[in-house]
């Protein structure tokens, strides 16, 4: 009796999940404007997270370590565990400072701008003349 043959590999499986640079998780951890592909990460982790608590988002970093993930995202993740060590309670992105601050920015950054006024020579006022005479009242 023969053995059974193993089924060959395919190309379409995917290769074992490396863990993600380190150097490069703490780059996207360092304060810069995010890209738009960093951001939609951010938010979806931090939808993912709401409702956790610290031992849930150790747990989800871990996850998201051991399976390769984006740098954003194991970076946010990080930034959420550490968030939840003090926090003593679940995770809100309405009460992480963080997040707020973000929000904050943004919404000054994104702001329509006031047009500031531009000097024309014509609504100039005249050179000042001789002060006026003084007059009691």
């Amino acid at each position: 009796m023969t053995p059974p043959a193993t089924p060959p590999a395919t190309p379409s499986a995917t290769p074992p999940a490396t863990p993600p640079d380190e150097s490069a998780v703490e780059a996207v951890a360092e304060p810069h404007e995010p890209g738009p592909g960093e951001r939609v990460a951010r938010d979806r982790v931090r939808a993912e997270a709401a409702g956790m608590t610290h031992p849930g988002a150790r747990e989800a970093l871990e996850a998201a370590r051991a399976a390769g993930a984006d740098p954003a995202v194991v970076a946010e993740w990080q930034r959420i565990e550490e968030h939840l060590v003090d926090h003593g309670g679940p995770y809100s992105p309405a009460s992480d400072p963080y997040v707020q601050g973000q929000l904050t920015a943004r919404s000054h950054h994104d702001a329509p701008r006031t047009p500031q006024p531009t000097r024309n020579a014509a609504l100039t006022l005249p050179a000042p003349g001789p002060p006026a005479p003084f007059r009691p009242s």
